[in-house]
């Protein structure tokens, strides 16, 4: 895996993986330091109800049901990760993603991540796990909008839309890939639910990962 960021200048179509719910199965830590994150700041526990209002959710749900002031998100972003920094040892990686990212590279396909999670954090989870598929790792945890975070790296890629696929597992993945015309294929094993994201008309939807070889052996 390359720790630099590589510049794409190629007809072949990338594939872009969010990490957390596409690759990695971190639901449980995100949902735990949701929680003591809320803790930290109400000075009191999350009822269930919230609980599950913030679980997958991550940092910028807290932030939003918090009501925290500009001045101090990014002390809160800084705590997100250096609590799951704590955790990284216990990331699992989804069953049958290794095999199939392996097979998407073999195929010929520049594969990447953009993510919110630090590089360090996933440098780490790929290391531990014999993961060496990706050319680049596109880490950004910009509070305004993963639409904004997706134009940034197009243009570093120096990619037109047309010549990526993004793959996602959330209702703001695919607003994201719309915002952007970048098609989008969402996962059904990932934070929202199949209802949630069909909700959203993603362009192609995966229940397994095997699924991902099917769909982009049709498009490309």
């Amino acid at each position: 895996m390359k720790k630099s960021f590589t510049v794409i200048l190629s007809k072949t179509t990338t594939v872009i993986f969010d990490f957390d719910g596409v690759i990695g199965d971190t639901f449980s830590h995100n949902r735990d330091i949701a929680c003591l994150l809320y803790e930290e700041f109400r000075h009191e526990k999350p009822r269930q109800k919230m609980i599950e209002k913030l679980i997958g959710k991550g940092v910028r749900t807290v932030i939003k049901e918090l009501n925290v002031p500009l001045t101090k998100i990014p002390y809160f972003e800084k705590r997100f990760r250096q609590e799951l920094a704590l955790r990284i040892d216990k990331v699992k990686i989804f069953k049958g993603m290794k095999a199939v990212l392996k097979q998407i590279k073999k195929a010929g396909y520049p594969l990447g991540i953009l993510s919110s999670n630090s590089q360090k954090n996933l440098h780490y989870i790929f290391q531990k796990n014999q993961i060496d598929f990706f050319d680049f790792i596109y880490s950004d945890s910009s509070f305004f909008g993963k639409g904004k975070v997706l134009r940034k790296l197009l243009k570093k890629l120096h990619l037109k839309p047309a010549q990526i696929i993004y793959i996602g597992d959330e209702e703001r993945d695919i607003q994201a890939s719309q915002q952007n015309k970048v098609k989008i294929i969402t996962v059904g094993w990932g934070y929202d639910n199949e209802k949630v994201l069909k909700k959203e008309k993603p362009d192609f939807f995966a229940k397994e990962p095997k699924d991902l070889l099917k769909i982009l052996k049709k498009l490309c």
